[in-house]
Parts: structure tokens; C-alpha cells; sequence
């Protein structure tokens, strides 16, 4: 039998198809901006294998609808809701839903993005707002709107996911990069 570090405590570990989880989240209430595709949707199936209650924040109705669709098809606890992280009034709306339902939030993981390939010059007003509503401004948002909760709580974590655009910058992609 396995000692110490490498013991496994009963009822924490499951195995599905070769790959072990340890169920680390479990009863954790995760809330993912940008999870219908992408980092995004790996990361809100990574959290709801190790038992998360995942809440999948999009922009897009049916991109929600499918996330917690994909998500109960695998046995797996997951909710998508239709919110704009660039919207202050979606998120409040957003976040009150999970507080309603949850009581919480433990883990928010920022990974809504968008992405608008244009010079500077090139670049249109209405596209500069919409890549930096999304991508920086709404982390923004939502944060200050989870936090106070996570202060209170005395625990949580945010984690904001960033493109090596953001370093580098793409000439090609000037909001996107700013």
C-alpha cells in the first residue's frame, strides 16, 4: 500500500479512462469567462473533472447552452449563463445568479477574449472598444465584483489568463496587443 505523500485518502481519487483525478475542487464554486471554446472551455472540463461546480460565462447564448450541454453529457456539474464581461450590468447580473444559486464564489479564471487583426492605423474605433471592453475591461469588472466576496470569505483566487501579444505585440493585431 502507498505511505505518505503518495497515500491516497479514500473516496478522493477516481480513475476515468486511464487518467487519474484527485478531486481537489470538489464543493468549490469556479467561474470561467470565455468557457464555450478554447483555453477557456479546457479549462472549465479540467476544473468539472476534478468536481467543481463550473459556471461558464458567455457572450453568446448558444455558446453557454453548449458548454453546460458538453459539460452534463459527461456527468459532469457545469452551468452555462449568457453574460458580457464588458457589460457592467451582465456581470453584476451574472455573478448575482451564482451567488443566488452557489452562496459563492471560490475560483474565478478570466479568459474571455477577442480578437480584432488590424494595423493601428487600420483600426476602427468601435473595434479598438470592443477588444479592450472584453479583454480589459472586463477583467476588470467581474474581479471587482467577486472580490469583495473573496475578502469576506478571507479565501479565493482569480487567475487572468494573457496572450504573449501582450509582451510582444503584434503589429498585425494592435488592440488585441495593447
Amino acid at each position: 500500500p502507498r505511505q505518505g505523500i503518495f497515500a491516497r485518502p479514500p473516496g478522493r481519487f477516481r480513475v476515468e479512462q486511464g487518467v487519474t483525478f484527485v478531486n481537489r475542487f470538489e464543493k468549490r464554486v469556479v467561474v470561467v469567462t470565455g468557457g464555450g471554446a478554447g483555453i477557456g472551455w479546457a479549462t472549465a472540463l479540467a476544473f468539472a473533472r476534478e468536481q467543481a461546480r463550473v459556471v461558464v460565462f458567455e457572450r453568446v447564448r448558444e455558446a453557454a447552452r453548449a458548454s453546460e450541454t458538453r459539460l452534463s453529457e459527461l456527468g459532469l456539474e457545469g452551468h452555462g449563463l449568457t453574460v458580457d464581461v464588458s457589460r457592467s450590468r451582465d456581470v453584476q447580473r451574472g455573478v448575482a445568479a451564482v451567488t443566488i444559486r452557489f452562496g459563492k464564489v471560490d475560483i474565478l479564471v478570466n479568459c474571455a477574449d477577442v480578437m480584432h487583426a488590424a494595423a493601428l492605423h487600420e483600426t476602427a474605433e468601435d473595434d479598438w472598444d470592443r477588444v479592450l471592453g472584453v479583454n480589459l475591461k472586463g477583467v476588470f469588472l467581474i474581479s471587482r465584483q467577486v472580490l469583495p466576496m473573496m475578502i469576506k470569505a478571507g479565501a479565493g483566487v482569480v487567475v487572468n489568463l494573457g496572450s504573449v501579444s501582450g509582451l510582444l505585440g503584434q503589429p498585425a493585431c494592435a488592440a488585441y496587443s495593447a
